[in-house]
């Protein structure tokens, strides 16, 4: 100590040590690593130039700038620096443990009282949260290739009728039908259908594979609804506790940065000074919501920095970036998850020529409604995705330009083709003494008696016109129609989710009977409308689960978006931070009364430099919203989930069959024509071709909205045209349902959410997002990081004002009692300005612009 004091009197008159190294050496202090005045057992750190001696006498630690500088890099990137002192008014560690750990009642502590197990509890939430994203991809996944799989069966329902119209066709097979007896010719027929349903659906494995993608949903649903379940109040703490920032210690249980010695040659843990040690020290605060749970251990840091990791050996504290944790991104998850798979099922598609315009179709669909989602990103923004073919047109005409070049114009123009009436239009037109061939009336009722459903016969707007081989064609270039006409009408008639039972042909038939030996309860189709209402009704659990999962992957893209806004508005406000600890900081410690500094120099961090990103800021608050809305949707998640498996249960059991379709006016049997008498159907004697459907309602699942009815029929309100009579040109596809896509609704509704996160990231650092950017692109290589750009929103032209219109001259008045008018010359025309674009509708109804463009983030109502 003698030999300290020397050295430090000997250094007072100007220059006396400066070229001294020896004299400056006597001032180490011997100072080793110390425990915190609390009891919690955490470790103190020293600082590499503790030892060199007092913070003014060395380069490294005799500014603010150099001190604060040392601590951002003690505690990392994302987190919060507090240095404890200046370099001319330091605090001993019993003040600096009051401020970074707590003081009891008088409330000194930055981050509130320590809690030793509170950032288990975060880190344990976070992790939870993470499992939930995982579960939450997987049904995205297992959606996204159910709907390639209703594909594949679309494409047999399409080769089952193609192999029905050959089969009735077919020469050989009906020379075999006429040497049969009449009487069992149906079952002959049905014989033959029944084959082609099993060649087609199940020798195929078509309906195998829809069941197996259904139950692969249902365990994923399942699997998130448990979950949900089981981490819901791990979930809701995490929200209330971890989203505002707390002490981060390392796993070395280090909490705090001893810098350099400010006024004394003890060292800060020195016991017997009774708290008359002064030195600058650092600790660090964090918020564990934002991933962020720890600083990185003392020992480790420099490990590294020997081995040269940080490409700096001068860099204070051997401080190593923090890498920019990313988390599960769930839609870029499901798409990396279902790569494999749907690679092969498109493949499979395009195995067929009708697999290949169905996949087309599809992509283009949704290239016309998710725009955004299905976009291409430049070159210089992704590495890798494949982009639906087509999707550049769908998204440009607003339209998928296979539906705009369709003269079909898919499932409703389909059925015009039918060239259907309802049974009252039919009705109507015998009343009106129309000519027909015929004189029958389509039976209101089944052949089967006790079966208990309303259902009832349909005809087409021709059925009673003449005999088949003598109506006019439907098939462009043929003189007669043909059983391809037929077939074409039935398949309108049971639409796309239907197999199309084509019963008879242009050369032979049957009559109503026989006909429902097929269509009513047969060994090709149950007959039970209760249960497919009940299976349409739990198909709407799929859809509900659908968009509650859009909802959940959208709060967790808002809070994503304020992560990064949070931890760049730390990074922003470090330069802010440091200046105003310059400007202020030495005057509040230099003034107050020892037993007071700590509570002041607390209240000065807070209020002052703290004030721009701690829990109060801005950032911080919006940060703390979007976690309570994630848990608000994650909530709402797990509510619908829990049902969904009870329906998704029943589904599976009692809705994996065929079952005979039924129209919105009850029609199960489309009666074509009558191929050789003038019976009528119901007669026994009658000979008619006719058509029934096998609903398949697994093909329900995944639609935007959920059909009342299993078949299209003969539904009025479908025909295109007044007239009635639109023809089928040939053997078309119809259009596809209008199939809802998770990721494509998440983007397209979050326009707004992106371009106020532009609009806020402009007055920060970009570095934080783009380095995220770097990591999503590293983890996912296919995503497509052109999605979180700028929206491009055309500006508004600025309106032109009119010319100021010539004065009109005054009329002369007209000898007549009734004057002419003489018009006033009209104004020039305005250019048009664009109309705002009107603001989505808020959650309670209400809606804020700006020029079209909502300025208000989507928790200032909450706030």
């Amino acid at each position: 100590l003698l030999a300290t004091a020397v050295a430090l009197v000997g250094c007072l008159s100007p220059g006396a040590c400066d070229n001294d190294e020896d004299s400056r050496r006597a001032s180490q202090f011997g100072c080793t690593s110390f425990e915190d005045t609390q009891g919690f057992g955490l470790s103190g750190v020293l600082g590499p130039y503790l030892e060199d001696g007092m913070c003014t006498w060395e380069e490294p630690t005799d500014t603010v700038e150099d001190v604060f500088n040392m601590c951002s890099a003690f505690c990392g990137e994302g987190r919060l620096p507090v240095p404890l002192g200046t370099p001319t008014n330091g605090l001993n560690l019993e003040d600096m443990d009051k401020i970074c750990l707590g003081d009891g009642p008088n409330n000194v502590a930055l981050f509130g009282e320590y809690n030793e197990t509170l950032m288990r509890e975060c880190r344990k939430g976070y992790m939870a949260l993470e499992l939930i994203k995982t579960r939450a991809a997987d049904v995205v996944k297992e959606i996204s290739l159910l709907h390639l799989e209703q594909l594949k069966f679309r494409v047999v329902m399409k080769q089952a009728i193609e192999a029905i119209t050959a089969t009735v066709s077919n020469e050989e097979f009906l020379q075999d039908l006429q040497l049969t007896d009449r009487a069992v010719r149906i079952m002959k027929y049905k014989e033959r259908l029944h084959a082609i349903i099993d060649d087609n659906f199940y020798s195929l494995n078509a309906k195998p594979n829809l069941e197996a993608a259904m139950t692969r949903i249902k365990v994923a649903v399942a699997e998130l609804a448990n979950q949900l379940g089981r981490k819901e109040a791990i979930l809701r703490s995490y929200v209330e506790d971890c989203g505002r920032p707390i002490l981060a210690i390392s796993a070395a249980e280090e909490y705090l940065l001893d810098i350099c010695v400010q006024d004394s040659p003890r060292c800060l843990g020195d016991q017997t000074a009774n708290g008359a040690v002064y030195h600058v020290g650092c600790c660090c605060g964090t918020m564990p919501a934002t991933g962020i749970f720890d600083i990185v251990a003392y020992a480790e840091r420099e490990a590294r920095r020997l081995q040269g990791e940080d490409g700096d050996s001068t860099v204070d504290i051997g401080s190593i970036p923090d890498a920019i944790g990313i988390g599960i991104e769930v839609c870029f998850e499901a798409q990396w998850k279902a790569k494999s798979a749907k690679a092969a099922l498109e493949e499979e598609l395009r195995s067929s020529e009708q697999g290949t315009e169905l996949l087309r179709m599809y992509n283009e669909a949704l290239a016309a409604k998710y725009p955004i989602w299905i976009q291409e990103c430049p070159a210089d923004r992704r590495l890798a995705a494949d982009r639906p073919p087509g999707a550049a047109n769908g998204a440009a005409n607003g339209t998928a330009s296979a539906l705009a070049r369709d003269p079909l114009e898919g499932v409703a123009a389909s059925l015009a083709a039918v060239g259907a009436d309802s049974l009252e239009n039919l009705r109507g037109r015998r009343a009106q003494g129309d000519t027909t061939k015929l004189a029958c009336e389509p039976p209101g009722a089944t052949t089967v008696s006790g079966l208990g459903e309303d259902i009832v016969v349909a005809f087409s707007k021709d059925t009673d016109d003449d005999l088949c081989r003598l109506l006019p064609p439907l098939t462009d270039g043929e003189d007669l129609r043909s059983t391809i006409d037929l077939s074409g009408q039935c398949e309108a008639f049971c639409g796309d989710e239907a197999v199309p039972l084509l019963l008879g042909g242009i050369n032979f038939g049957f009559n109503h009977t026989a006909m429902d030996t097929v269509c009513i309860n047969s060994d090709i189709v149950t007959t039970d409308q209760d249960r497919v209402d009940q299976c349409l009704k739990n198909s709407e659990a799929f859809q509900d689960v659908d968009i509650k999962v859009a909802a959940f992957i959208q709060s967790l893209t808002e809070l994503n978006l304020a992560k990064i806004l949070y931890e760049s508005a730390v990074k922003a406000k470090l330069p802010e931070m440091r200046t105003k600890i310059e400007e202020e900081g030495d005057e509040t410690l230099m003034y107050a009364n020892n037993e007071r500094k700590a509570e002041e120099y607390s209240a000065f961090l807070r209020d002052q430099v703290l004030k721009s990103v701690g829990a109060n800021s801005q950032p911080a608050l919006n940060y703390k919203v979007a976690l309570d809305n994630m848990l608000v949707k994650a909530q709402a998640l797990k509510d619908s989930v829990d049902a969904a498996v009870v329906a998704y249960t029943d589904f599976l059991e009692n809705c994996g069959e065929l079952f005979t379709g039924v129209g919105p006016d009850q029609e199960y049997l489309l009666d074509l024509c009558s191929q050789s008498s003038l019976a009528c159907v119901e007669e026994t004697s009658a000979t008619h071709a006719g058509c029934c459907c096998g609903y398949m309602p697994y093909m329900s699942v995944g639609k935007e909205q959920t059909t009342v009815d299993s078949i299209p029929g003969i539904s009025a309100a479908s025909l295109r045209d007044g007239s009635g009579e639109a023809r089928v040109g040939g053997r078309r596809l119809s259009q596809l349902p209008d199939y809802y896509d998770i990721c494509g609704s998440v983007w397209q509704e979050s326009t707004e959410m992106f371009e106020d996160f532009h609009n806020d990231l402009g007055e920060y650092d970009k570095s934080i997002f783009e380095a995220w950017l770097a990591k999503l692109n590293a983890r996912y290589p296919d995503a497509k990081l052109c999605l979180f750009d700028p929206p491009e929103i055309p500006p508004t032209p600025a309106p032109t004002p009119a010319p100021t219109p010539a004065p009109t001259p005054a009329p002369t008045p007209a000898p007549t009692p009734a004057p002419e008018l003489v018009p006033t010359p009209a104004l020039s025309p305005t250019p048009p300005t664009l109309a705002p674009t009107p603001a989505p509708e808020d959650e309670d109804g209400g809606n804020s612009t700006n020029g079209g463009i909502s300025s208000c983030r989507p928790w200032a109502a909450t706030l």
